[in-house]
């Protein structure tokens, strides 16, 4: 029987992000500050589910949805990012 890590696929390859739209630059933004911080996306799911209640709460996959920009990130979430990554709001998001 395999081990475990023999079984583990590569990670895909990271999907480039439509920054010509601006939830594109939302997804590029916290995908460099989670980045930035060394978390997993499993990490940046657990930090936003601090904020959250459970019925609101991310999954690992909503939150790698949303770094690849194929799920567009709720506005009323993005003071919730802002306190994850310890800005203020007009400093997470990007400019228009």
């Amino acid at each position: 029987m395999p081990r475990l890590a023999d079984t583990k696929r590569p990670m895909p390859p990271k999907r480039k992000i439509d920054t010509t739209k601006y939830s594109g630059r939302i997804a590029a933004r916290v995908r460099a500050l989670r980045e930035e911080r060394g978390w997993t996306v499993a990490k940046l799911a657990e930090e936003i589910n601090r904020h959250l209640s459970e019925e609101e709460a991310a999954a690992p996959s909503t939150a790698h949805s949303w770094e690849n920009g194929s799920r567009k990130i709720d506005p009323d979430l993005y003071p919730v990012l802002a306190r994850v990554f310890r800005m203020k709001l007009y400093e997470f998001l990007p400019a228009k």
